[in-house]
């Protein structure tokens, strides 16, 4: 049996990126479906996400939810969780460090706001020429 173009073409994609095709799925004959590890992302995982990954395990191990329903139940989960649980698992996720440059911006902006020279507009452009402007070794004292 020979594979319809558009499997061949997410294979070929799949094997191209050195991604693990373990979430690959046979859901019928004519297509497949890639599902990501949840890890996959490389974006901050929210605090909602790590109730959820955490939630998950338990749900599908509950037989009384039907596996089409599973994701609604946990964001009506989520939706009736007391703030003070929220902020658990938000804070529980972390907040991502600035960069070099990002600090650098945070530092600059309220000089620049103060210089009544530079147009509110311009100020980040301003700032970005600055740091351009900057030694490698004045960059790298940022950056630590």
């Amino acid at each position: 049996m020979t594979l319809p173009h558009t499997q061949r073409k997410l294979n070929s994609t799949l094997a191209k990126l050195s991604l693990d095709i373990s979430g690959v799925d046979q859901v019928s004959n004519k297509s497949l479906v890639y599902l990501p590890p949840l890890t996959m992302s490389t974006r901050r995982t929210s605090g909602y996400q790590l109730f959820f990954q955490d939630k998950l395990v338990d749900v599908q191990n509950n037989n009384s939810v039907a596996p089409k329903d599973r994701v609604s139940h946990i964001a009506a989960m989520w939706r009736t969780l007391p703030d003070l649980e929220k902020q658990f698992w938000v804070e529980a996720a972390g907040k991502r460090k600035l960069n070099g440059y990002q600090r650098y911006v945070k530092e600059q902006m309220p000089i620049v706001k103060n210089n009544n020279s530079v147009a509110p507009k311009d100020r980040l452009a301003y700032i970005a020429q600055m740091w351009q402007q900057l030694s490698p070794v004045q960059k790298a004292e940022w950056k630590d």
